[in-house]
């Protein structure tokens, strides 16, 4: 039975080294059990505290690693303004409102239905109900009714009923990709599309289209952006001539009708989304490439704002008459959605 000792105790030694370096690094780990369960706890500063730990340091085997991770990746979401991990009252206020939404016969899938545009008519695949993804919609400024829609990859669709019926003549685009549609208030028979997919790079872009008869006709108007992808456009609300587009490689104005378009942005990075104040039109926001920017002189010039937003993947702006000093920003990054209200 002795005999056995200098065994084992040779071969703990010897033949477990791994072991025996992890088990000396764990003793200058904290207890990460302990932080993730304290009740204040707060994950950004946990996950800073455990990346400097392991910065540099093997991955080895039931060292605990992953189960951080899968706790930081879980908590992603589920805090509080304060950074703070949601305690039990607050899970059980969030499902009590979920319950209290079910009882007044709402549902938090929305009351959405399909009102086209649909290929029922053509397709023979039953799973096939429209064109796919749209990208754009546009309400005619004065008549409620008439609203158009693009596709990445399909091209322009009219409807003047409210949506109960579609349609198109634009088959023969060079591109069916439109990824923005944009009314002049001041002559809605003026309306501007921008081509290509700016999300998935199913259409290539050329550019600015333009019409004068209320979206039955289109010409090209893109001198100076002739193969860009526009992700979205601005008319200035009392003059049809000036626009502004973000596009793949910045953003870009014209003051001509589309006749010319020059470069006003600080860089070339790819723009998305524009969004003009309600009651200022000179003020306007733009977000490229999950960065937030904002003009106060009609898109003149840029300034990038990074107080309080962090950068991330995307971002989608949204303003509103009912409160015209307020920015909503809708962000994502590449696990989860984040909120921002300035």
């Amino acid at each position: 039975m002795f005999q056995q000792f200098p065994v084992l105790l040779f071969l703990v030694l010897f033949l477990s080294p791994a072991l025996i370096h992890a088990q000396s690094d764990a003793k200058t780990d904290p207890d990460w059990s302990v932080l993730m369960q304290k009740e204040d706890a707060n994950p950004e500063e946990i996950r800073v505290l455990f990346e400097a730990r392991w910065e540099g340091r093997e991955r080895i085997k039931g060292s605990g690693y992953k189960q951080v991770e899968r706790w930081l990746h879980l908590m992603d979401g589920r805090t509080n303004d304060a950074g703070t991990v949601l305690d039990a009252d607050a899970t059980l206020d969030a499902h009590r409102a979920i319950q209290q939404w079910k009882e007044a016969g709402r549902s938090l899938n929305g009351s959405w239905q399909v009102c086209g545009p649909t290929l029922d008519d053509i397709t023979t695949r039953d799973n096939i109900r429209g064109v796919g993804r749209m990208n754009a919609l546009a309400f005619h400024p004065s008549s409620p009714d008439v609203i158009f829609a693009g596709a990445p990859a399909g091209g322009v669709w009219r409807s003047y009923d409210a949506g109960a019926n579609w349609e198109t003549n634009t088959d023969d685009f060079p591109t069916l990709g439109v990824s923005a549609i944009a009314f002049a208030v001041s002559n809605p028979e003026i309306m501007y599309i921008g081509t290509g997919d700016r999300d998935a790079s199913d259409s290539p872009g050329m550019g600015v289209m333009k019409s004068t008869d209320g979206g039955i006709s289109w010409d090209f108007f893109n001198t100076g952006i002739e193969n860009n992808i526009v992700g979205d456009l601005a008319v200035y609300p009392s003059n049809a001539d000036q626009v502004l587009a973000a596009t793949s490689s910045g953003i870009f104005k014209t003051t001509d009708g589309g006749l010319s378009w020059s470069q006003v942005s600080n860089n070339t990075q790819n723009y998305k989304n524009i969004a003009v104040h309600p009651t200022n039109p000179d003020v306007i926001y733009c977000t490229g490439q999950g960065r937030f920017w904002r003009s106060e002189d009609a898109g003149d010039t840029w300034e990038y704002i990074n107080e309080g937003i962090v950068p991330s993947t995307r971002m989608v702006i949204a303003v509103t008459p009912a409160a015209p000093e307020n920015v909503y920003v809708l962000s994502s990054g590449t696990y989860e959605f984040r909120g921002d209200e300035r």
